[in-house]
C-alpha cells in the first residue's frame, strides 16, 4: 500500500490541521515522519528548516526538542501508578503538590 504516494503538504505557520481519513490512509505514518520517529521510503521531509530525510540523530533530537509533541494513541503507563498520577508524572506535574484522588477513574486501582 502507498498510502502517501505523491503527497505534497504544506502547512503555513499559525495554520491548525486536522487529518481525518479512514484507518489505513496514512495518518499516523505521516505524523511518524513529521516526528521524526519515521522515515520516507522514497521523497523527502522537512519542517520549515529542519531537513528530515537523511538527517543524523542530533539533528532530529535538536528538531524534536524545539518544534514537535507527540501524544501517542496507545498507553504507556507506569505500571505502579494509576492512569491519574502517571499521567501527571509523565506531564512533569508530580512535582507540583495538588491533591489527588484516593481512587482513581474508570475502576483503576488506588493511586
Amino acid at each position: 500500500m502507498h498510502a502517501l504516494r505523491d503527497l505534497d503538504l504544506d502547512i503555513l505557520q499559525g495554520e491548525f490541521v486536522v487529518f481525518l481519513d479512514p484507518s489505513g490512509s496514512g495518518k499516523s505514518t505521516l505524523l511518524n515522519i513529521l516526528g521524526s520517529l519515521d522515515v520516507p521510503t522514497t521523497g523527502r521531509a522537512a519542517w520549515r528548516d529542519h531537513e528530515l530525510t537523511g538527517a543524523d540523530q542530533a539533528a532530529l533530537t535538536a528538531y524534536r526538542s524545539g518544534h514537535v509533541g507527540l501524544a501517542f494513541q496507545f498507553c504507556n503507563l507506569i505500571g505502579r501508578h494509576c492512569a491519574t498520577r502517571g499521567g501527571r508524572r509523565g506531564l512533569g506535574a508530580w512535582r507540583e503538590r495538588r491533591a489527588v484522588p484516593a481512587e482513581c477513574p474508570a475502576g483503576r486501582r488506588p493511586c
